[in-house]
């Protein structure tokens, strides 16, 4: 019985001493390899980085000395890339179209047909905002915006054929709204604004039955108003 105490005392130690080993704290730390791994990477990345950008600025170079070349279209020649210039205006691609001028001038310094085209494009550019505006007016009922904004559209601009077939009903609609308008301020003896609003409705439609009737019955109240 004594020799099993003494044999269980004496193993006791070497229990503790397994578990301290296990747990020995000098046992070397992840961190230093997960930082030279980092580290690694890093420079990897920056040395791949470093190579793209020295592929592609001798691509561009390259493109550069070409000539004609180009990145953005694969015409050659002038005539070519005016002909693929001209397919872009005609599908009202305007956008698309001035990149290309500015590609093509940039190999085909102040060619005068080029600037022309520029100079066209800039105000196709501009006819489509005025046309976009103009339908935004339309859907707002700002009929007199709209009539203005009209004539500022080029006339041999294709927006311009557009707009052209809402006129008929902006018009009506214009001229019905300030007839209205008219009859109104007539009814309340504002006769100058009456014969504004007419003279309004006439510049469009000379001939509005409406509008004479408005400026006869304006005209005849003023005048015996004026009498003694």
């Amino acid at each position: 019985m004594a020799e099993q105490l003494l044999t269980r005392r004496s193993e006791a130690p070497r229990v503790t001493l397994k578990v301290q080993r296990v747990a020995n704290p000098s046992a070397a730390s992840p961190w230093p390899r997960r930082l030279l791994l980092l580290l690694a990477v890093a420079v990897g990345g920056a040395i791949l980085g470093q190579l793209g950008s020295t592929v592609l600025s001798r691509m561009l170079q390259a493109n550069g000395a070409g000539g004609s070349s180009s990145i953005v279209t694969r015409a050659m020649s002038l005539a070519e890339r005016q002909a693929e210039i001209e397919g872009l205006l005609l599908s009202r691609d305007s956008s698309a179209a001035l990149l290309l001028i500015d590609d093509a001038l940039a190999h085909f310094p102040n060619d005068p047909q080029l600037v022309a085209l520029r100079r066209r494009t800039e105000d196709e550019l501009r006819n489509r905002f005025r046309f976009q505006s103009f339908e935004l007016l339309v859907a707002k009922r700002n009929y007199a915006a709209a009539l203005a904004l009209y004539d500022e559209i080029s006339a041999d601009s294709p927006y311009r054929h557009r707009a052209a077939q809402e006129l008929p009903v902006l018009r009506a609609r214009y001229v019905a709204e300030q007839i209205e308008a008219a009859q109104i301020a007539a009814k309340l003896g504002q006769c100058a604004e009456a014969r504004l609003l007419a003279s309004r409705v006439q510049a469009i439609d000379p001939a509005h039955a409406g509008a004479r009737a408005i400026e006869g019955s304006c005209g005849a109240d003023s005048t015996s108003s004026r009498k003694p």
